[in-house]
């Protein structure tokens, strides 16, 4: 395909939501499976998200989300839209269907 320019395809921007909104729909799909959430704020845009099953000490999941510098917090990234799926263990896409209903 010499000398031909291939489309530049343009992927569109995702919405951010807020840290508490994301917050919030963790902790309703942690409850339907029966997991307890803790969350700590790490030095900078770092936020910290443990997964815990009964009264157990040790998280069973721990992942990270990074925030926005802003006084509202968003979340930026679109792959941390993906993780509490993973790590909830629930069908892809269904935190962020959750999260359009709030």
């Amino acid at each position: 395909m010499k000398g031909k320019l291939l489309p530049l395809i343009i992927m569109p921007k995702h919405k951010e939501y807020k840290l508490k909104e994301y917050e919030k729909v963790v902790a309703i799909l942690a409850a339907q499976k029966g997991f307890t959430i803790k969350t700590h704020f790490h030095s900078g845009s770092a936020v910290r998200f443990e997964l815990f099953v009964g009264k157990e000490e040790k998280p069973r999941k721990v992942w990270v989300i990074h925030t926005s510098h802003k006084k509202t917090r968003n979340v930026l990234s679109r792959e941390d839209y993906r993780k509490p799926d993973l790590n909830l263990g629930v069908e892809p896409g269904t935190f962020l269907a959750t999260l359009e209903t709030i």
